[in-house]
């Protein structure tokens, strides 16, 4: 796998790689149903990633990338059907990187943990609104900081 991810064991390198997926499913369920169009953007995103993020975010971004839409489908079949738990349960499974990103490299955690804050807020923002105005509803914006997860 990756070289910054070399110190973790397999369940911990699940979790670095599918924390992406589980920001852009909370914030896309945020407002009770998981939006298709959210759910677009984080694809969109994530694809963009695999060739302009630095070298080893890169390498993440391409290894989530090869079956992106069988990984998402994979996590909203395993997530609850209503909104609040399902919430819950992906904030209790993005709590799992407060145990993780001490084990990196400080700047490489730091730029995986900001990079899932401008997943969070990208996604956030590509539906609604009136020319942007309004486009992150307050359910939305309550996550944007991703407080779940304390920051390297």
């Amino acid at each position: 796998m990756l070289n910054q991810l070399r110190n973790l064991n397999t369940e911990e390198k699940q979790v670095i790689l599918r924390a992406p997926i589980w920001v852009s499913l909370l914030i896309a369920g945020a407002d009770e149903d998981l939006d298709p169009t959210e759910i677009d953007k984080a694809k969109e995103v994530i694809n963009i990633r695999t060739y302009t993020e630095d070298s080893e975010l890169r390498a993440l971004y391409k290894e989530l990338n090869q079956d992106l839409d069988h990984a998402i489908q994979v996590e909203i079949n395993h997530l609850p059907m209503v909104g609040e738990k399902r919430i819950a349960n992906l904030e209790g499974k993005l709590q799992q990187l407060n145990a993780i990103l001490p084990k990196l490299e400080r700047a490489y955690a730091t730029d995986y943990y900001n990079g899932l804050k401008r997943l969070a807020a990208i996604v956030a923002q590509s539906d609604g609104g009136f020319f942007g105005i309004g486009a992150i509803s307050y359910k939305e914006a309550a996550y944007l900081q991703l407080q779940m997860i304390n920051k390297p």
